[in-house]
């Protein structure tokens, strides 16, 4: 029952468990078992706890951090959880898979069910939000709960205020939670699975050495896994062996991901192909050039040549809409039903035509964010604490009494409503100038940055004169750039 087990009497037992100088022995005896360290011809795993590939799947070639674009997402095949991934990694994923249970499988032992066959698909990719919305719970609980006791709240008695008590007071006593998305993607917080380009197909304890060994690296099994995974564009992760991870710099990769880059390098003008229609009369074959938007949609140009009869087709998601004119079965007078293509461009792809065209960049979506982000917990605030009360004594001369026994004075009790935020308000005082700002700060203070006064001045400066002189989108290219010197 054990003929698949390469060390007979073998295992490791690392776990988060252990104590600090056993789970070193073990996670060491781990790396020396992996296969890769004796065996130049095995296939290179991808190792996170590296530092060049610390970034993978957060950067882009350029260094400026993504996330997965959501509209490019596809359910995973072959499983029956509700779990998605990149179409590209999807379609790895399938033909992977089939390999797995045809031509692998016959070359492989009988392992109980570990490797050879039985698995499927459990966890891919997992929302970045998801993990945000909780920390920013966390955090809005801690400002409004904890640290604004009943005299700090009288302070708050509009977003002004909020935003200052928040930023110069709070922060401070914050603990050391991401804010921004960037802040969260190099934070201990996030999880690589929301880059968009891992699978795993268990659902296994990561810091469990025990298990992971026994069902990989002492399987006899796992060279033929591993070979699969790397033919189909996988990296298996070293440190998680049940975890394919997209190689994006794989020619085999970036093939999967070329029919979805060639469609989105659709031509938006150009000329047609000819008449896709079959048995036609030759002198109703014709072109047409065409018009359509970033989103596939227009008309091709009228056309009086076929037949000399005026047409004009509808553009639909880069398909040509079938056309025909008055009369169209009667012959030498009307043209039949018939339709065109537009072709697309063949290009050789890179990685970061992949990153540009599946991913978005974080820079894009800080700002808006960031916005969003005080702006809701203002108004949740203010639903909450929507007023307060003050007390004053009043001055009561009548009694005969110095004003400042309390006792024989009246006591006023004051009911002061705060302000709600006003759209006019945000569009006057808050312009996205004011949360470039803001986001620069933010971003110093996450990743520990400490600069001189005079230099912190020189920045914000540069930063309102490209706005201005520029655009938006300028001053936060700066920001994205000058802050890149210190990741």
């Amino acid at each position: 029952m054990t003929l698949y087990k390469k060390f007979k009497d073998k295992n490791l037992y690392g776990s988060n468990n252990l104590s600090a100088k056993d789970m070193f022995i073990q996670r060491k005896a781990y790396e020396a078992y992996y296969p890769d360290r004796t065996d130049p011809s095995f296939p290179k795993p991808i190792d996170f706890h590296l530092t060049n590939y610390y970034s993978y799947g957060l950067m882009d070639s350029q260094r400026n951090y993504i996330i997965p674009n959501p509209n490019f997402s596809i359910k995973v095949p072959g499983t029956k959880k509700q779990i998605y991934t990149l179409d590209f990694v999807a379609n790895a994923y399938e033909d992977f898979v089939f390999y797995m249970n045809t031509k692998a499988s016959v070359k492989m032992v009988f392992d109980e069910g570990k490797i050879k066959d039985g698995w499927e698909a459990q966890r891919a990719w997992r929302e970045i939000d998801d993990d945000r919305d909780q920390i920013k719970e966390g955090f809005y609980k801690n400002f409004v709960l904890v640290f604004l006791d009943s005299e700090k709240k009288r302070k708050i008695r509009n977003f002004n205020d909020f935003m200052y008590v928040f930023i110069n007071e709070y922060l401070d006593f914050l603990p050391e939670y991401p804010i921004t998305y960037s802040g969260f993607i190099e934070s201990e917080f996030y999880d690589r699975a929301s880059s968009g380009l891992c699978i795993d197909i268990y659902k296994d304890d990561y810091g469990n050495d025990y298990k992971k060994f026994d069902k990989f690296i002492n399987n006899r099994n796992f060279r033929d896994y591993a070979t699969a995974a790397a033919s189909k564009g996988f990296l298996i992760d070293k440190h998680a062996p049940f975890r394919l991870v997209a190689n994006i710099s794989s020619p085999k990769m970036i093939q999967y991901a070329s029919p979805k880059l060639n469609f989105l390098r659709m031509p938006r003008n150009g000329q047609t192909t000819e008449t896709e229609t079959p048995n036609l009369e030759s002198y109703l074959y014709h072109k047409h050039e065409f018009n359509i938007d970033e989103d596939g949609n227009g008309f091709t140009n009228t056309i009086v040549q076929a037949g000399g009869k005026r047409h004009r087709h509808k553009i639909i998601n880069y398909k040509v809409i079938p056309d025909f004119t008055a009369k169209a079965n009667e012959k030498d007078i009307g043209v039949p039903p018939h339709t065109h293509n537009i072709e697309p461009v063949e290009l050789a792809y890179n990685t970061q035509d992949l990153y540009d065209s599946y991913f978005l960049k974080v820079k894009d979506i800080e700002i808006e964010d960031l916005k969003k982000m005080f702006i809701g917990m203002y108004e949740r605030f203010y639903r909450a604490y929507s007023f307060f009360s003050t007390t004053k004594y009043c001055e009561d001369l009548g009694t005969g009494f110095n004003s400042k026994n309390a006792f024989f004075r009246k006591l006023n009790i004051k009911t002061v409503h705060r302000e709600k935020l006003s759209n006019d308000q945000l569009a006057t005082e808050y312009t996205d100038i004011v949360w470039q700002k803001l986001y620069f700060l933010i971003r110093l203070r996450e990743m520990k940055v400490s600069l001189e006064e005079r230099k912190k001045t020189n920045v914000l400066a540069k930063i309102e004169d490209l706005y201005f002189k520029v655009d938006k989108n300028s001053s936060m290219n700066y920001i994205s750039n000058y802050l890149k010197q210190f990741y």
